[in-house]
């Protein structure tokens, strides 16, 4: 008899649990592009284009090709990569169509690292710039310096040279550089050109793209924050600058995020999930009634 009341008590908590989470399993993220341009998708996700539709759409890495004819059609992401670069070109304003392809994709990264969180006017100090190339390598990379007051009066660097107009900065490697491997860009020498005010200084790299063969990746914002005071200008630890989330999302992110219920496996599940629940609750009726047909069995014993 207690086997049984068990049983039932774990039937209704699983009843519970799948009514709970029935709203999740109807539901995928869905990243929705709606103009030409190039955006980085994690895998197992889904691609609906709202404004066109893909009437050719080539997987590159397994060299598969498919067409879609409606713009409520989900493109599924493969699993066999963590990320793909999804490119959208030639939409047919007209026609509302558009050529999509997809590439496994692994994510450039620059990254920078300095000696001093001080500098004070007219003091100098070096940071080193470091490179994850992705996976289809790297053929330059570029960004725009923000804050004047903070100049960058040397680079060196065996890997890469260094070209600058109007605070503009493009590093060109200087050799083959292998893909999907960390490089040290090169040192660069800061000085503080400011009035000495006492005031932090605050150097940011922004709009830096990342070029390798397939395209130029637009990575996130670097910043470094420097402060003015009286003393030693150096710190004993080296520190790691913040890198920060474009804002707004740009072409090369996805543009939204949202809960779309219309592909053949979200169906699936809801036929599935209803039959649980129907068979579920037959299951926990003729618990129910034989547990009160034993019970006034034996009251009437």
């Amino acid at each position: 008899m207690k086997k049984i009341e068990a049983l039932g008590v774990l039937i209704i908590i699983g009843l519970i649990y799948l009514l709970v989470h029935i709203d999740n399993s109807f539901s995928v993220s869905t990243y929705e592009i709606n103009s030409n341009g190039e955006y980085s998708v994690p895998q197992s996700t889904y691609v609906r284009t709202t404004s066109f539709y893909c009437k050719s759409f080539l997987d590159k890495t397994k060299n598969e090709s498919r067409v879609y004819r409606s713009t409520t059609e989900l493109i599924e992401m493969p699993n066999y990569a963590k990320n793909y670069l999804f490119i959208v070109k030639n939409v047919d304003s007209k026609k509302q169509t558009g050529d999509c392809e997809i590439y496994q994709y692994q994510e450039p990264e620059l990254t920078m690292t300095c000696i001093s969180t001080h500098l004070n006017t007219n003091d100098t100090t070096k940071c080193d710039l470091y490179v994850n190339t992705s996976n289809y390598g790297v053929d330059s990379i570029y960004f725009v310096k923000k804050n004047n007051d903070l100049k960058i009066i040397d680079f060196d660097s065996t890997n890469f040279n260094m070209n600058e107009y109007n605070n503009e900065y493009t590093f060109i490697p200087k050799t083959i550089l292998n893909n999907s491997t960390k490089f040290l860009v090169g040192t660069i020498t800061l000085t503080n050109t400011s009035i000495s005010d006492g005031k932090t200084n605050t150097l940011t790299f922004e709009n830096i793209l990342v070029k390798d063969s397939l395209t130029a990746f637009k990575v996130k914002d670097i910043t470094h924050t420097f402060k003015e005071d009286v003393g030693n200008g150096y710190d004993v630890n080296e520190t790691t600058t913040i890198r920060i989330d474009q804002s707004p999302k740009t072409d090369i992110e996805y543009t939204s995020k949202n809960k779309n219920k219309t592909s053949k496996e979200q169906v699936r599940n809801v036929i599935i999930l209803f039959f649980v629940v129907v068979i579920t609750s037959i299951n926990l009726g003729f618990i129910i009634v034989f547990f009160y047909k034993t019970k006034n069995k034996n009251n009437s014993n």
